[in-house]
């Protein structure tokens, strides 16, 4: 039986810093006669015989104005600066809304779902990457920074590396405001840089608060009210702002700084300004503000940036 060569149309970016064996190109066994659905549950199956479940998904816009959407699992590190994420990670491109289904034995050649497998052993760089012989992708809505959407997939039967998967799943939309870096000035100098950031939802869902710190905490995500008296010496900016995409106006307490246990141990809920929720999933938010004390502090806060929001400890 002949070999038959699946054509990658979808840009496969993500993996040109680095060796790639595709393994999916290899002829297909068709007697999988399935017929794939998104189910309304969030994505998840399993890949190369272990459980997985969706984590975080970004997508990134191409020079053709195509997104190009990498989903990662649960615990797996991955920023819109770092879409190579070194765990199986699933990759693939889409014009924009639609459904966009794809079947190797039919020959429709779109759309291919890409399944990625980073090498982990010492000293070796590269991945197999397997094509799926049959997908679904269902991308509902892109709304502002927010791309909702669908997904179901199955590799080559007899494939080294194999999976199934199929769900639904939000990607936030990385942009160029989101690489900006939070300025956080004192009279006109340097108060002190972001190293960590947060957000927490509110118990009932309809604020989010962004945590900003000049280092990694003891305790991330606290839901303690005083948390950053638990993490002196510590710098910090909290802001408050509603759970959904839009502008949004600054009031007193809505920002607060703080410096605590190892200058001056004072803090300040004294602000005005405004800000933009560019973009809210249910695992990140998007924000740009501007803010500045009217206590005669000196401070002034603003920028851009794009964050993890906690999972409910």
């Amino acid at each position: 039986m002949k070999k038959m060569n699946l054509v990658l149309t979808m840009p496969l970016l993500l993996l040109a810093a680095c060796s790639a064996k595709v393994t999916g190109d290899k002829l297909p066994d068709f007697s999988d006669t399935r017929e794939l659905k998104v189910s309304s549950d969030p994505l998840a199956g399993e890949i190369n015989g272990a459980a997985w479940k969706i984590g975080r998904a970004v997508a990134r816009i191409n020079q053709n104005g195509e997104y190009s959407i990498t989903l990662a699992g649960e615990g797996v590190p991955m920023t819109c600066g770092n879409t190579f994420p070194m765990a199986p990670h699933i990759a693939f491109t889409v014009p924009g809304t639609g459904s966009y289904p794809y079947s190797s034995s039919a020959g429709v050649e779109q759309r291919i779902v890409n399944v990625i497998f980073p090498s982990t052993a010492p000293g070796v760089i590269g991945s197999d990457n397997v094509l799926s012989s049959k997908s679904l992708i269902q991308i509902d809505s892109i709304q502002g920074s927010v791309v909702s959407a669908g997904l179901s997939a199955l590799s080559p039967v007899g494939s080294d590396k194999s999976y199934s998967i199929a769900g639904k799943f939000q990607a936030t939309v990385c942009s160029a405001v989101a690489d900006m870096p939070i300025f956080i000035r004192q009279n006109g100098s340097s108060a002190f840089r972001v190293s960590y950031a947060e957000a927490l939802k509110s118990n009932d869902g309809s604020t989010i608060e962004v945590r900003l710190m000049d280092h990694v905490p003891q305790k991330k995500c606290s839901t303690f009210s005083s948390w950053m008296m638990t993490e002196t010496p510590i710098k910090y900016v909290s802001l408050r702002m509603p759970a959904m995409s839009g502008a949004f106006t600054i009031a007193r307490g809505g920002v607060e700084y703080g410096d605590q246990g190892n200058s001056q141990g004072w803090s300040t809920d004294a602000f005005n300004g405004s800000g933009k929720v560019l973009g809210v999933s249910t695992t990140d938010v998007l924000i740009s503000f501007t803010a500045k004390d009217f206590a005669a502090k000196g401070l002034e806060i603003e920028g851009a940036l794009t964050t993890t929001i906690c999972t409910p400890q």
